[in-house]
């Protein structure tokens, strides 16, 4: 089996575990609260449009690794807008409100996680092998 394919499959069962031990543990918590479609369509949106912008700054085996940073900042972005949203009902009772924001944050946190976790199996599956790039160069070379 593939080393990239061993090794998702293998962050996957850890997170899976880790995530069903602290909600098990902490009885408060449930495996809906990390599903969040739009947060998902953010990163992967997000993602996907900033490196179609700024497909003319990078060479093709740097797919990867560009796509892994656009998938990051996409997730941040989508942290920032969900902040936005959660301070924007903010008004007159800004104390009070403040209070019962915790919901609304761990919410917005969902963007950052999916925009590291897509971007480290888009940058393991989607990155060539640098040396057989070279390789095949300096075979064109001569």
């Amino acid at each position: 089996m593939d080393n990239r394919i061993t090794g998702a499959l293998l962050m996957f069962v850890f997170l899976l575990m880790t995530i069903t031990y602290a909600v098990i543990e902490d009885e408060k918590g449930s495996f809906g609260l990390f599903i969040s479609w739009p947060s998902f369509l953010i990163v992967a949106g997000g993602g996907g449009g900033i490196i179609f912008m700024r497909k003319h700054t990078y060479q093709e085996h740097e797919l990867g690794l560009r796509l892994k940073n656009e998938l990051i900042l996409a997730g941040w972005l989508g942290f920032l807008i969900g902040l936005v949203l959660i301070f924007e009902g903010m008004q007159e009772w800004w104390v009070k409100s403040f209070f019962h924001s915790g919901p609304g944050i761990a919410a917005a946190a969902i963007t950052p996680f999916y925009g590291y976790l897509c971007g480290t199996i888009v940058e393991a599956f989607f990155t060539k092998d640098v040396k057989s790039i070279v390789l095949s160069r300096s075979e064109e070379e001569e």
